[in-house]
């Protein structure tokens, strides 16, 4: 997955750029048997569960996946 930089913060994610490689990376099922409602209430749970923020963009296009850097996130 790649790693972006925006606004002199934390390395992020797009979250379309983890939906596009997600399925490279499950050959064992489908695209179609997920739905993005599903996509995206893993990830809320993978938010809460390790301290991740969610934050949109200006044209509300894309959410981008910050991720903690402090050594104290597990």
């Amino acid at each position: 997955m790649v790693l972006q930089e925006r606004d002199g913060i934390e390395p992020s994610l797009c979250l379309t750029k983890v939906l596009h490689d997600l399925p490279c990376s499950n050959r064992d099922v489908s695209t179609t048997e997920i739905s993005p409602h599903l996509y995206f209430i893993c990830l809320l749970h993978l938010t809460n569960e390790h301290s991740l923020t969610l934050r949109d963009c200006p044209t509300l296009d894309e959410i981008d996946i910050y991720i903690l850097t402090s050594p104290l996130v597990k």
